[in-house]
């Protein structure tokens, strides 16, 4: 059996990337055209975790008692699936978590497949409950892709939708419920690789799918993504970065700036 270094050095996928293992023992891809990894090496699921669900507050939201209250998440840049994977995972254990919808956002249609699998190069190790979200998912169209997930204990349902395609371009999908999305997680490749996911034309165009109490969340506190949030009437602020072991300091929670009455 090769060691985890061994593991991280020598396999790859031809179509989709270099096989990484990042410090929490996740998987992680180095992308094939610009080397750019699809997650932090200091820990794909841990920083998908504490990012986007714990920062966010959604995992206090899903403990609260009686919450049961209905979410709507919007995951730019679904990836490797961790930070989708990293949300349902909450819910699916939270004792007080209401019906949720996750819309995840992906430009490669390579990897759609290969995550609803369960037989990804970079799912390796990962648990069966796990997988078995990702094999709920059933390609309904060319582009789309959906699952539909009962919690365990709630009576609640949560509707993972996959779109695939050119989001800067293409129109960005309607929540299924609540209206709007209660949530976005901002999480393309970076500003210097993928510039255009991060300039104010696109932040317009999130704020029409969003409800007003709306909070996105990132990790990029670039100056130009806060031009850019600034320009296109999203406030924001810098939030320190609680992962243990990742370098960086902060990230970034923005929300809609609401018109003046």
């Amino acid at each position: 059996m090769m060691s985890t270094s061994e593991s991280s050095n020598q396999r790859v996928h031809s179509d989709l990337g270099l096989v990484v293992a990042t410090a929490d023992g996740s998987f992680t891809l180095s992308h094939h055209e610009h080397g750019e990894c699809y997650h932090t090496r200091a820990g794909a699921l841990a920083e998908a975790h504490h990012l986007y669900v714990v920062a966010s507050g959604l995992l206090n939201l899903w403990h609260q008692q009686e919450s049961l209250q209905a979410v709507s998440v919007l995951d730019v840049g679904l990836g490797l699936g961790y930070t989708a994977i990293a949300t349902l995972e909450a819910w699916a254990k939270a004792p007080n978590a209401g019906d949720l919808a996750l819309v995840s956002l992906e430009i490669t249609p390579e990897l759609v497949p290969a995550l609803a699998s369960g037989a990804a190069p970079w799912q390796e190790n990962w648990p069966q409950d796990r997988l078995e979200f990702c094999r709920k998912l059933i390609q309904v169209s060319e582009y789309k892709w959906t699952a539909e997930i009962p919690h365990p204990t709630t009576g609640a349902r949560a509707i993972w939708m996959i779109c695939v395609g050119d989001a800067s371009t293409e129109p960005i999908p309607s929540s299924p419920i609540l209206g709007g999305y209660s949530h976005v997680w901002q999480d393309p490749f970076s500003p210097g690789k993928n510039p255009v996911m991060w300039q104010s034309q696109w932040f317009d165009r999130l704020k029409l799918v969003v409800l007003p109490n709306c909070l996105m969340m990132t990790y990029s506190v670039a100056v130009p993504v806060r031009a850019a949030l600034d320009a296109s009437d999203w406030n924001w602020e810098k939030i320190p970065a609680t992962m243990p072991g990742k370098r960086k300091r902060h990230w970034l929670r923005a929300w809609p700036r609401l018109s003046a009455s």
